[in-house]
């Protein structure tokens, strides 16, 4: 089918041809003529209807548009082609963002401390004293031994270096231990010379002792029972 709208001529176009001013081949009784013309008036109206139909039908479009509000998940589309409506419809989908949240566990280890606790133990030092030497009771007999005057004048001098004063007192008297253990015995390096009658005295014997720088004399007289002790001790210088 033909364009309708070429029947009307373009504004500012050429004029349109001029009619044939042949009068028509037919007679009065012929309407081949008169059918022609009829034929082009009736396309031309078609043409016309058309085009209103395709405005009626824009403007319906346009005011469903409006009605609507413009709403973007269900918007009409309308194309008009040779006076025919077509209607597309768009479909909006929506997808929902999910968020994933991931939790983490978080373990604790509480530190556990051990406290060695030391012991001190103390040990107690003991210290053990020796007793003091003394003179052998074998050697130390006094009036109840039968010594020689010069073993008991032996006897009386070690009793001094080692302070033994109770073997002392049973060879000598009180005198004599109060003169030589005056001084300190320990470490005297007396040498013994001998014993002699003095000649003075009856039976009173001198034991003598040499150290550096003098002499000591032990005077010994016989007591009861004729046994020998220390009756007194005198000193000489060189």
């Amino acid at each position: 089918m033909s364009d309708p709208t070429q029947m009307v001529p373009a504004a500012g176009g050429p004029p349109p041809p001029m009619p044939p001013t042949d009068p028509p081949t037919g007679g009065p009784g012929d309407g081949s003529s008169a059918d022609g013309g009829g034929g082009g008036m009736d396309r031309r109206k078609v043409a016309i209807l058309s085009l209103l139909g395709a405005i009626v039908a824009l403007l319906i479009v346009l005011l469903i548009v409006v009605m609507n509000g413009g709403d973007d998940d269900n918007v009409s589309s309308t194309t008009t082609t040779s006076g025919a409506t077509t209607t597309t419809e768009a479909t909006t989908t929506t997808v929902a963002e999910t968020t994933t949240t991931e939790t983490t566990t978080t373990t604790t280890v509480a530190e556990t401390t051990t406290t060695s606790e030391a012991t001190t133990t103390t040990v107690a030092e003991t210290t053990t004293t020796a007793p003091p030497p003394t003179i052998a009771p074998a050697r130390c007999m006094g009036d109840d031994s039968d010594q020689a005057p010069d073993d008991t004048a032996v006897v009386f001098y070690d009793a001094w270096t080692i302070d033994d004063n109770a073997c002392a007192e049973r060879v000598a008297t009180d005198e004599a231990i109060g003169t030589l253990f005056t001084a300190n015995g320990s470490g005297a390096q007396w040498e013994f010379q001998s014993c002699e009658d003095n000649g003075v005295v009856e039976e009173l014997i001198e034991c003598a002792f040499r150290y550096e720088g003098g002499a000591a004399f032990f005077e010994m007289q016989v007591g009861p029972g004729a046994r020998w002790r220390v009756e007194s001790v005198r000193f000489r210088a060189d």
